[in-house]
């Protein structure tokens, strides 16, 4: 089990145990108190128990630059999945290897295991450095229990300016 989570195990288990408390004391009240004291009881138990969800941040992307990028295309092409997170306008116009385009709104978090494990690696790109999309869904896919995410943090306009190669998504 990571660090990360032990101590939302640990923490669930120490708010468990607060609640237990709370409860103790709410049924001697709850009968002079009427249906109020239970509801705030029921509030109180679900923002404590609402679950530990992982703090993703920039700090916790890993960003790579073109030469990692072409090399895991070079030796682990089959292990890579490429996400091109550009609008579908500025996929069409070409892409990454064999990038598959994804938009940020149709990959609900619970879903990214099912729709991306089976890679050894994942690497997300937008249109040039910093792209918001690309860092987005890569926090989405993180977030989403996804260990092996890389974000290419200069994207597509300077895989072009390298003069790397390039796809037309509807070439054969």
């Amino acid at each position: 089990m990571s660090p990360a989570r032990r101590r939302c195990e640990r923490s669930r288990q120490v708010n468990e145990q607060r609640i237990r408390g709370i409860l103790v004391n709410m049924r001697q009240h709850v009968r002079q108190s009427g249906v109020w004291a239970l509801g705030g009881v029921v509030v109180l138990a679900t923002s404590l128990l609402g679950g530990c969800r992982p703090n993703i941040s920039n700090d916790t992307l890993v960003f790579v630059d073109a030469d990692r990028v072409a090399l895991l295309l070079e030796r682990w092409a089959d292990q890579t999945l490429i996400i091109d997170a550009r609008s579908p306008r500025d996929f069409a116009n070409g892409v990454i290897d064999d990038a598959i385009n994804v938009q940020l709104n149709d990959v609900p978090a619970s879903q990214v295991k099912d729709q991306f494990s089976g890679h050894t690696y994942i690497v997300v790109y937008g249109q040039n450095a910093g792209s918001p999309r690309a860092e987005a869904l890569s926090k989405r896919l993180l977030a989403g229990g996804l260990g092996n995410v890389e974000t290419y943090i200069d994207g597509y306009e300077n895989w072009l300016e390298l003069g790397h190669e390039t796809f037309s998504p509807d070439a054969p």
